[in-house]
């Protein structure tokens, strides 16, 4: 397997709760920020086709958000 290597600066708070949430997840800094990188990616992209869907439709992000309590409510009621 192929890698590329890359140089990051991290805040030392920053840096220190990484390692420990590599170490937490009995992995190392590489994978940790890996899996870390696939999901940011796969919720950018999941967002993208949310964003599409709802263009279809006529509603922004707002609108739809707007409706969530509004829904809750109406099932806690029913």
């Amino acid at each position: 397997m192929s890698v590329e290597k890359f140089s990051v600066s991290l805040d030392p708070q920053l840096g220190q709760a990484l390692r420990a949430a590599a170490q937490a997840d009995n992995t190392n800094i590489s994978a940790w920020l890996a899996i870390a990188i696939r999901q940011k990616l796969r919720h950018a992209a999941l967002g993208a086709a949310l964003d599409e869907i709802l263009a279809e439709q006529g509603w922004t992000r707002d609108e739809l958000l707007a409706e969530v309590p509004a829904a809750r409510q109406t099932k806690r009621s029913a």
